[in-house]
């Protein structure tokens, strides 16, 4: 993630990148053709883009161009017990980000992600945070209060 952050990209690539992205968990990859027929499947995994899109809400470059639209389907999946564990399992399976281990870059994320307003997936990082022990589940900061 640091290389997208370290990056000259100009805003109107930011833009167009994140509509392009639009939700990722409504996007159906379409296999490349080959004489009509896919040839390989596509390896796309939808939650892994809601991480990268939750990381960029760190950076205020490209928080500007995040669009409440980018998290509908995670929204609405976060709105149920069962998706929520679900999406908890897969969460869990993966490598924490690098850029999301220290409290504040989390608590950061959660602001802007209540402010889009996305509170669903705001409650989602702050569960994620504390399963992974870089929030305190007690509401205060590893290391100190928020």
């Amino acid at each position: 993630m640091s290389g997208w952050f370290s990056q000259n990209v100009p805003d109107g690539d930011i833009e167009k990148l994140l509509r392009a992205v639009g939700d990722p968990l409504r996007f159906t990859p379409d296999p490349p053709l080959h004489d009509g027929r896919p040839v390989d499947t596509v390896d796309y995994d939808p939650v892994m883009v809601v991480v990268i899109l939750i990381e960029f809400a760190l950076s205020d470059r490209w928080r500007n161009h995040l669009h409440d639209s980018n998290f509908t389907s995670f929204e609405n999946t976060m709105s149920t017990e069962q998706g929520r564990r679900a999406i908890l399992g897969c969460m869990v399976a993966h490598a924490w980000p690098e850029s999301l281990r220290t409290s504040p870059n989390v608590i950061a994320a959660i602001r802007h992600l209540e402010m889009l307003p996305c509170p669903n997936t705001a409650n989602f990082v702050t569960m994620w945070a504390q399963a992974a022990g870089v929030l305190d589940p007690s509401g205060l900061e590893v290391g100190g209060p928020v």
